[in-house]
C-alpha cells in the first residue's frame, strides 16, 4: 500500500508539466498557426524550380521544424487542447503538424491517440495524416502501418500504399486486400509500392495493368516496371509514345532518358501532336541531346518557360539570358498562373509556368556561341557530358522540380538499388543521398533497352 507521503505516479510528461509554470497557450497556438502555414509553403518548395535541396533545407523546412519542436515542448498536456482539434480541422498543414508532434512524442499514449483517430470512421483527413506518417522517423512505424490497413477507411488506402512506397517498405500481404476492380488512385499507389515486393508478385500485377486506359494506373505500371527491368513495359512505352494518349508523359520521359536514336525521333513526332506537345517539351530537356536543344530553341517563342527551362537543362544556359522583363499583356487573364502557384511540378509531369514573353533573340545569340561545344549524339546535363557522377550530383544541384524524374532514372539504371523519396524532408534526402552514392556511381549508362533483363 502506498504511503500517504509518496509522490503521485506521474508519467514523465506529466512530471515535467507538474514542475513548470503554466504554459503560454498563446505562444503554442502561434507555433501551430505558423507550422500550418509553413507546411504548405514547404510542400510547394519540394517541386519548385526556385530552390535546390540545400536551400529548401535551410529555408522553410528549418523554420517549420522549429515550430514543430516548439509544439512538442508542451508535451502531453497539449494533446486535448491543441492537437486533437487540429486533427479535425480539415486544414492539411494543421493536420500534418499535429500528427508529426503526436508521433514524435516519447509518450506511447500520444502515438496511440493518433492511431485511434486515424481508424475512426468519421475522420476525413486520413490522407493528410498519412502524409505526415510518411515523413516520420519513429522507430517501428514501418511495422505498425501495415497492421492498420484492414481497419482503416478504404478511402485512405491509396495514401497508405503511397506512404509505404515512399518509405521503401514491402507491401507484402497487404496486396491481397486490394480488389482487382479497385479505383484508379488505389491501383496506382499499389503499383508504385509493388516495386518493393517480390518480383514474382509484382510482374503479373504490372503486366496486367499495361493495357489499362486510365492514366494514373498505366503511368504507375510503367514507372515501377522500368525500375524492375520488365521488357513488356519498355515495349509499351514505345507504343504509347507513338500513339499518344494516357501515359504519354512517362513514355516520352523514358525514351528521352534511355532511348536510342530511333526512340528519340519519337519525341520530335510528339512535339507536333497537340495532345503530347507539352509532354514532349518536358521530356526533351531530359534527353541531353544537342538536337533536342535545337528543337527546344525553336519552341521558346510559342511555349515560353517550359521550353526555355528544358533548353537550359541541356545546355547550362543561365535562364537570366532570355528571362522576360514583363508578363505578356496579350495573354488572357484566365490563363495566367496566379502568384504563388506557378512553377510547381506534378509528380513526374511538367510544371506550370507563367505566360511570359521570353527574349528569344538573346537565347539564340547565346546558342550560336555555345553550340559548337556540344557533340552530336552525346548526352549533356547543364552543359556537362552526362556520367553517373554528374547525374548523382544533379540530385543536390538541380532545381527541385526536376529531381523526381532524375531520381526515377537513377532507380532504373541501378535496377532499383537506388531509392530516393524526393518528397521527404530535405535534410533526410541529403543524408540518404550520401549513403546511396556508391550505388549511384555504379549506374549503367547504356540505353534502357540494354537494361531489360526480364
Amino acid at each position: 500500500m502506498a504511503n500517504v507521503t509518496d509522490p503521485p505516479a506521474y508519467s514523465s510528461a506529466e512530471r515535467l508539466a507538474h514542475r513548470r509554470p503554466d504554459l503560454q497557450w498563446d505562444v503554442l497556438e502561434e507555433h501551430l498557426d505558423e507550422a500550418t502555414f509553413l507546411w504548405a509553403q514547404w510542400e510547394r518548395s519540394l517541386s519548385s524550380p526556385d530552390f535546390m535541396l540545400a536551400e529548401v533545407s535551410a529555408g522553410d523546412e528549418v523554420r517549420l521544424l522549429a515550430h514543430l519542436e516548439g509544439l512538442s515542448l508542451a508535451g502531453n498536456v497539449a494533446v486535448q487542447r491543441l492537437l486533437l482539434p487540429a486533427l479535425k480541422s480539415g486544414e492539411p498543414g494543421r493536420v500534418r503538424a499535429a500528427v508529426h508532434v503526436l508521433l514524435a512524442s516519447p509518450e506511447p499514449r500520444d502515438a496511440q491517440v493518433f492511431w485511434e483517430r486515424l481508424s475512426a470512421r468519421d475522420m476525413e483527413s486520413g490522407p493528410d495524416m498519412l502524409r505526415a506518417v510518411g515523413l516520420c522517423e519513429r522507430v517501428g512505424l514501418d511495422a505498425e502501418l501495415p497492421r492498420m490497413l484492414p481497419v482503416l477507411n478504404p478511402d485512405f488506402w491509396p495514401a497508405v500504399f503511397d506512404c509505404l512506397g515512399a518509405r521503401g517498405v514491402d507491401p507484402g500481404g497487404l496486396l491481397r486486400h486490394v480488389p482487382s476492380d479497385a479505383e484508379p488512385t488505389l491501383l496506382a499507389s499499389v503499383l508504385r509500392a509493388a516495386r518493393f515486393t517480390d518480383r514474382r508478385v509484382s510482374k503479373p500485377l504490372i503486366e496486367r495493368r499495361l493495357r489499362d486506359a486510365r492514366a494514373p494506373v498505366l503511368e504507375a505500371a510503367m514507372e515501377t516496371g522500368l525500375v524492375l527491368g520488365f521488357q513488356s513495359v519498355w515495349l509499351r512505352c514505345r507504343q504509347v509514345a507513338e500513339s499518344g494518349g494516357p501515359g504519354v508523359t512517362h513514355a516520352l520521359l523514358a525514351l528521352a532518358m534511355g532511348g536510342d536514336a530511333a526512340d528519340l525521333s519519337l519525341l520530335g513526332s510528339a512535339l507536333v501532336a497537340p495532345g503530347s506537345r507539352e509532354a514532349a517539351l518536358w521530356a526533351l530537356g531530359f534527353s541531353g541531346q544537342r538536337s533536342a536543344a535545337d528543337a527546344l530553341l525553336g519552341e521558346v517563342e510559342a511555349s515560353g518557360g517550359l521550353a526555355a527551362d528544358a533548353f537550359a537543362a541541356i545546355t547550362g544556359m543561365p535562364l537570366a539570358v532570355g528571362a522576360p522583363h514583363a508578363p505578356d499583356t496579350d495573354v488572357d487573364a484566365d490563363e495566367e498562373v496566379t502568384p504563388g502557384e506557378e512553377l510547381v511540378a506534378n509528380g513526374l509531369g511538367p510544371p506550370r509556368f507563367p505566360r511570359h514573353v521570353w527574349r528569344v533573340s538573346a537565347i539564340e545569340a547565346w546558342w550560336r556561341e555555345a553550340r559548337s561545344r556540344f557533340e552530336p549524339g552525346r548526352r549533356y546535363l547543364r552543359g556537362v557530358p552526362w556520367t553517373p557522377e554528374v547525374a548523382f550530383k544533379s540530385l543536390f544541384q538541380e532545381p527541385m522540380h526536376r529531381r523526381a524524374v532524375l531520381a526515377w532514372e537513377m532507380a532504373i539504371r541501378t535496377a532499383g538499388a537506388f531509392h530516393l523519396d524526393t518528397r521527404n524532408w530535405a535534410r533526410s534526402q541529403a543524408r540518404v543521398l550520401s549513403a546511396l552514392r556508391p550505388k549511384a556511381l555504379g549506374a549503367v549508362p547504356r540505353s534502357f533497352r540494354s537494361l531489360i533483363t526480364r
